[in-house]
């Protein structure tokens, strides 16, 4: 009796299935050599498969973050400032989680934490500093002589 398409066919997909369970470091392998030959292929796919997905990516990022709290700050520290993620720790413990300038404690911050402030010459961390710290040495360039100019408008206008 002959066998029809769909038989052969899912003998077939047996057979394959069953030599993939028996060569789990061969399948590795070549997935990661495709992989490797064909990323914009990959890419498109799986803007694809986001882009028809978008309630389930949205799920599991929730999820994920719930499950992983700390991971995108780890990853973050790690990035921008090379440091891991319990010397940050360290830092803050170091200052009372207080801002290094002001003195406010981190729970009473716009943010709820302190943010790295580093020199942008050099890469070097001084010390953890409130959002609104940080922010005002950004907007002066770290220039001693705009703050120190602007100490004295403030002194001008004192009331």
């Amino acid at each position: 009796m002959k066998k029809s398409h769909e038989e052969k066919y899912a003998k077939q997909l047996q057979a394959s299935r069953e030599w993939k369970k028996r060569n789990k470091e061969k399948v590795a392998m070549y997935a990661a050599l495709w992989r490797e030959a064909n990323p914009e292929y990959r890419k498109a796919k799986k803007a694809e498969w986001d882009a028809n997905n978008v309630e389930h990516r949205k799920e599991y990022s929730k999820s994920f973050k719930t499950k992983n709290p700390d991971y995108f700050k780890r990853k973050h520290l790690q990035y921008c400032y090379g440091i891991p993620l319990e010397e940050y720790d360290r830092m803050a413990e170091h200052q009372n989680y207080c801002c290094a300038a002001c003195g406010k404690h981190s729970s009473d911050t716009q943010r709820g934490r302190l943010f790295v402030d580093h020199d942008h010459a050099t890469g070097e961390i001084r010390a953890l500093l409130c959002q609104h710290c940080n922010t005002a040495l950004g907007m002066v360039d770290d220039n001693v002589d705009v703050l120190l100019s602007l100490v004295g408008y403030l002194e001008q206008f004192r009331r």
